[in-house]
């Protein structure tokens, strides 16, 4: 194979790879209010809204969940037991 086939072959790989993960989540895949009330009751004691918002802009409903499961393990996070079983059914 030729010096420019392998530049074709290389620039579309990369252009499949780029577009691949899009930045935004399906608009199929319907997310839960970042503005409800359990996320500014308990999320925004350690994160503010802009990040809450940016979070269900760009993370698909299964990377919540992770950011979930993560978060209700962490000290001081002040998610309880219920809390983590509310927001999960969200996703």
């Amino acid at each position: 194979m030729s010096g420019q086939a392998w530049a074709t072959v290389l620039f579309l790989g990369w252009l499949t790879m780029s577009c691949a993960h899009p930045a935004v989540h399906p608009v199929s895949e319907e997310m839960p209010d970042p503005h409800s009330a359990i996320f500014v009751e308990r999320c925004t004691s350690c994160h503010n809204l802009e990040k809450i918002e940016a979070a269900h802009k760009t993370k698909s409903k299964a990377e919540m969940r992770e950011t979930l499961v993560r978060h209700k393990d962490m000290e001081g996070s002040g998610l309880t037991e219920q809390d983590s079983r509310a927001l999960l059914k969200m996703y």
